[in-house]
């Protein structure tokens, strides 16, 4: 069996009982949010006030292996889409974007911009999080994507609706800082997984 064609298990945290199972297969500026977009926002974050700091979730990824600064976004935007689909709340505050190579956060670009394309180092200090729980979490990521080159990642983020979507009317390689909705994260994701949301 291919690489593309493995089957990934997901674990929902509460219930030990149950695993989810999903196949993955390889293949202007102006920022807009709906009201309903506005209005859940403000819902997923108050229900989960003590959001990860996404430079901690980065440094947890690097701790695993030094990677490239594209694969780590998609690592982390992985992280973050998998948290709003297993718990309906977002693991970090931070926005990502609909960006030509696939989903970027400007901040977490921001800080690995200056690598380009170049492997940035493994991290070698301990990783600290407000919740107990998240290593576990994001070692399930990590053993779902971590397998994969950043250029496999792009092409899984391509395929994938809350991307697509959030590039809906952008043309093949057009700039774009279109937001990829939290609720696209969850909904698309989450029903892989089986899961329903009460809005």
């Amino acid at each position: 069996m291919s690489q593309s064609d493995r089957l990934y298990i997901f674990q929902k945290k509460h219930d030990k009982n149950v695993k989810y199972v999903f196949k993955f297969v390889n293949k202007g500026e102006k920022i807009v949010y709906t009201i309903h977009e506005k209005i859940r926002l403000v819902a997923i974050t108050e229900r989960r006030k003590h959001m990860e700091s996404i430079y901690s979730v980065a440094n947890y990824f690097l701790s695993k292996e030094p990677m490239t600064h594209k694969k780590l976004q998609k690592m982390c935007y992985f992280a973050q889409a998998w948290h709003m689909a297993n718990y309906d709340s977002p693991l970090v505050p931070n926005r990502f974007e609909a960006w030509v190579h696939g989903p970027v956060s400007p901040d977490l670009y921001s800080k690995y911009r200056g690598w380009g394309w170049e492997t940035i180092p493994q991290c070698k200090e301990r990783v600290f999080f407000e919740s107990e729980s998240i290593p576990k979490f994001l070692d399930q990521v990590y053993e779902v994507y971590g397998g994969y080159d950043a250029d496999q990642l792009e092409s899984i983020t391509h395929a994938e609706e809350p991307w697509k979507k959030a590039r809906n009317g952008c043309s093949i390689g057009a700039y774009s800082r279109n937001p990829i909705s939290l609720i696209e994260m969850r909904n698309y994701y989450g029903e892989r997984i089986g899961k329903k949301y009460a809005d």
